[in-house]
């Protein structure tokens, strides 16, 4: 997209909504019938997008407030397709989501450069002459604010090949401390295309000793450049053997990865620019049968990555094969290559780090026997629970059992008991661990004795168990605790039981 002018006059007239916020549209019947409320002089800024599109509503509140800081001056669409409505926006020459873009009441659509700063993109568009764009953008990469150096890059990157008289300001850009203006700056390069050839030597830089998005910026660039860029041959054919995984893992750990997925993440960027550096090759030198055969020698190397050969093999088909034997060494490479591959995934399946995290199970089902002895005397029973767990802290427990009893010391009978508690527990080390400690929190209750038809008050102040695990959800819990129970006189004893836990 260029930033050019519109045709007729820029936002002559304002364009006043109820109450500031932007106009829903979910089709392009909807949305052509929005366009025609438009007079000469008077502007649409559209956000296109659609529901499945996850970065257009992470935007949403970005464009909500740029609608208010507008209010009165446009009208503002927010044109968010649903179940294939969103191919309607194709004939605005709408090709990604989130798109913003201008449109007036003719009906020319002028999508703008930076979609968190469109109202400044319309500042370019009133410029009408390419010079005064250029004289402006060319300003903005002086200033030692990062946001207005990127403004202007943007702004070079949408005009592409009549950004080239900026290309020494650019240049200057390519050892510019910021990661994301030295990548900002690769991408205008692109979009000069070959004019940007002196700047092959510092993008060949890039390319050994950056960080990973630089450097899949600084190979795109070369591509654009093309035949001028052939002194980065011998770079991008070391690309591909070695991707520098070591410093694109790094790079994650250095963004808050965790371990795992940060060495995930490296093979998919070194992966990437492998086969960026790998496609490169034939936009710059086509013709190069030497090249061909580099690239078949890296595919035929068992001692690289199978990344590092899947790119060299990718690159190897832009190439118009020279030969039958050629076609043929590709053809069986890429059944040995894709078995091998199958082969790794079956041992080592790589995580998804588009997946969710599971919730943690919190709550608890438990079932088990218990013992008990007291001063006059002793029994056993069984107990069933139900708890949860306070994320961080104890797992709060009510148990029912029933237990029977018997005497020890005198002629009592034997009686049965039906008891209800309520306790916890507060386990010690990681949840997945295989076995780990837990202290028993006391536990208050009361059990009802059913042939002295009488009630008593059953408690304890604390106990001890040692938790074992017994799969992903279950874990066997053996405990023992000092108890107090008060009928007639107070008994002191123990209790020990024997449960199974069952998360969920």
């Amino acid at each position: 997209p260029e930033p050019v002018g519109f045709s007729g006059a820029i936002a002559a007239r304002p364009f006043k909504t109820k109450d500031g916020k932007p106009v829903e549209v979910k089709s392009g019947a909807e949305l052509e019938a929005q366009l025609k409320k438009l007079k000469p002089g008077q502007l649409a800024v559209v956000d296109f997008g659609a529901d499945w599109c996850v970065p257009c509503a992470a935007y949403r509140p970005t464009f909500e407030k740029i609608s208010r800081e507008a209010a009165g001056k446009f009208l503002m669409i927010r044109a968010q397709g649903i179940k294939g409505s969103e191919d309607d926006w194709g004939r605005y020459g709408i090709k990604e989501f989130p798109t913003v873009a201008f449109i007036d009441s003719n009906g020319k659509v002028t999508p703008v450069s930076q979609i968190d700063d469109p109202l400044d993109s319309l500042l370019l568009a009133a410029l009408h002459s390419p010079v005064d764009q250029l004289k402006l953008l060319s300003s903005r990469l002086e200033s030692g604010d990062v946001q207005e150096r990127q403004r202007g890059l943007k702004g070079l990157q949408a005009l592409g090949l009549k950004a080239a008289p900026a290309l020494p300001e650019v240049m200057k850009l390519l050892r510019d401390p910021e990661e994301v203006i030295r990548f900002e700056a690769c991408l205008a390069l692109a979009n000069m295309g070959p004019a940007a050839a002196p700047a092959v030597p510092e993008l060949v830089k890039m390319l050994g000793k950056d960080r990973p998005p630089p450097r899949l910026a600084a190979v795109e660039a070369l591509s654009a450049i093309g035949l001028a860029a052939k002194p980065a041959i011998p770079a991008l054919l070391q690309a591909i053997r070695s991707p520098a995984l070591a410093e694109a893992e790094a790079w994650e750990r250095e963004r808050g990865t965790s371990a795992e997925l940060a060495k995930f993440n490296a093979v998919e960027w070194t992966f990437e620019l492998s086969r960026m550096a790998a496609l490169a090759l034939s936009s710059i030198d086509p013709g190069n049968s030497g090249l061909q055969k580099k690239l078949l020698t890296i595919a035929e190397d068992s001692a690289l990555s199978t990344e590092s050969r899947i790119a060299a093999l990718l690159g190897l088909e832009k190439f118009e094969m020279t030969s039958p034997e050629l076609t043929l060494s590709v053809a069986n490479l890429w059944d040995s290559i894709r078995a091998l591959r199958n082969a790794d995934r079956a041992i080592r399946p790589p995580p998804n780090p588009s997946r969710k995290p599971e919730a943690p199970r919190l709550n608890r089902a438990s079932f088990g026997g218990l013992f008990f002895g007291r001063e006059s005397r002793i029994g056993g029973g069984a107990e069933l629970g139900l708890g949860r767990q306070i994320p961080g802290g104890p797992e709060l427990r009510l148990k029912l059992g029933v237990a029977g009893a018997a005497a020890v010391i005198d002629a009592k009978p034997s009686d049965v008991e039906l008891r209800a508690s309520v306790g916890g527990a507060w386990a010690f080390g990681d949840e997945e661990a295989e076995v780990r400690p837990a202290i028993l929190l006391p536990e208050v209750g009361i059990a009802h004795r059913v042939d002295a038809k009488e009630t008593a008050f059953h408690g304890s102040p604390l106990g001890l168990a040692l938790q074992v695990r017994i799969g992903e959800a279950w874990r066997f819990e053996a405990g023992a605790r000092a108890t107090m129970d008060y009928a007639e006189r107070l008994e002191l004893g123990g209790e020990s039981s024997l449960s199974f836990i069952r998360k969920f």
